[in-house]
């Protein structure tokens, strides 16, 4: 028998009832409480038995909506005192989804929780729930299991609900926060990596957050991506900040060799990551170790100029009266040192003078001699191609040091890809 236009007023979820998972992610977006909700006009299939049970329980329904539109209190009891009679009377679809609707709008109204999630879980599983009143059961009921701290369920639902929303941030987010939540650290993952890919194919970049928090949930679970991640975040973000967590993750994770340490410190310097005085004073110690007193002259002189070192710092001053007594003796030497390094068998001696070049600013001439060092022995092609990389880009010469770049192989190869990062955002 159809019975219609049964009105149920008061089913939709309130705003406070839809919300329940605020220290999860962003509340789903309101919906308007049950006073102001148009009544839905639909035709119910039931039985002579279903709509004699149901009767009593629906005019005590509609009772407690109009006290409440009138001002009054409205006698939940009476509806709640009807329930379970008209619950064992409905056998067909129909039927238990109006006691569930009732079971729900009673529930909000008296903040009773244990019945909210009785009457949730049949309004889901209910053929009766329109797709736009399921994905709204689907959330509170989410958000209510995270609270109560039943990962496996909110992490169920909110998988559910991303089969109906694909794609959706927010849903996302909920969903990457329950697998955490679980120890879970793949699964959030991946989570982020569809958004993160679903991101970058729609604007070449994804969000900075997304980028960031792929990077710091890889990291956590020691997966090595978590440098990629890094990186993508410093090319498309590059702030001193991503650049730093970038530069930290590399030195974790590849573990670099200490022959690297100068094209780290050098990276470093060029991306803005040099930011504490202890930064500038470490730099220019291993510079003065090295033989480099025209870098080592440049470093303590920017990092003066910035604010960050002390012009009459003890440490500094010493370094820099050293820096600038070797210049002169240094520069002298330069020009026999390139001619020995051109005429010898062995790369050594073209390499070091290309670093010192280098460490003056003059790029173009270091380029050149890094590349007479790969011709000889004894010297690592990598780093050999990622300095040359280094020294092209600073010369300006973008699509060559490109090429030497990518060229970088073995424990310099992951260093080359970050030098490459920052070229990318060079506008010269």
């Amino acid at each position: 028998m159809k019975l219609a236009s049964i009105v149920i007023i008061g089913a939709a979820l309130s705003a406070a009832g839809a919300a329940t998972a605020q220290t999860a992610a962003p509340a789903a977006p309101p919906v308007p409480p049950p006073a102001a909700a148009a009544p839905a006009q639909r035709e119910y299939d039931l039985s002579r038995a279903e709509r004699t049970a149901l009767a009593p329980l629906l005019a005590a329904h509609g009772a407690a909506n109009t006290a409440i539109a009138q001002g009054q209190s409205a006698d939940w009891a009476a509806v709640e005192a009807l329930l379970p009679a008209a619950a064992a009377a409905a056998q067909g679809d129909d039927a238990k989804y109006l006691v569930a609707r009732v079971q729900l709008a009673a529930a909000l109204a008296t903040n009773n929780d244990s019945l909210k999630t009785v009457a949730l879980d049949a309004l889901i599983a209910s053929p009766g729930s329109t797709p736009d009143e399921l994905s709204r059961y689907l959330n509170a009921r989410a958000e209510m299991a995270f609270a109560a701290e039943d990962f496996a369920t909110a992490e169920r639902l909110f998988e559910r609900l991303l089969q109906l929303s694909p794609g959706d941030q927010r849903l996302t987010n909920n969903l990457v926060i329950v697998r955490r939540r679980m120890g879970n650290s793949a699964g959030a993952l991946q989570a982020v990596l569809q958004v993160l890919q679903t991101q970058e194919t729609a604007n070449q970049r994804a969000d900075e957050a997304t980028y960031r928090r792929a990077r710091d949930i890889a990291h956590a679970a020691r997966d090595r991506r978590a440098l990629d991640f890094a990186t993508r975040l410093a090319r498309h973000y590059p702030t001193p900040a991503n650049w730093r967590d970038a530069l930290y993750l590399y030195r974790e994770i590849a573990r670099p060799p200490t022959a690297m340490a100068l094209d780290l410190l050098r990276l470093t310097r060029t991306v803005g990551g040099l930011s504490s005085q202890n930064d500038y004073l470490s730099f220019a110690q291993i510079l003065d170790q090295g033989g480099l007193p025209g870098e080592t002259k440049s470093v303590i002189e920017e990092g003066v100029a910035r604010g960050v070192l002390r012009a009459g710092d003890p440490i500094a001053a010493q370094l820099l009266t050293t820096a600038n007594r070797r210049i002169g003796e240094d520069s002298a030497g330069l020009p026999a040192q390139i001619a020995q390094a051109r005429s010898g068998a062995a790369g050594r001696p073209a390499r070091v003078v290309a670093d010192a070049l280098y460490g003056y600013g003059r790029f173009g001439e270091a380029a050149e001699l890094y590349r007479v060092a790969m011709t000889k022995t004894g010297e690592d092609a990598g780093i050999l191609n990622l300095r040359l990389g280094a020294a092209l880009a600073m010369a300006g010469q973008r699509a060559n040091a490109e090429t030497a770049l990518r060229a970088a192989t073995g424990d310099a190869a992951n260093l080359a890809q970050l030098w490459l990062a920052w070229l990318s955002r060079r506008t010269d």
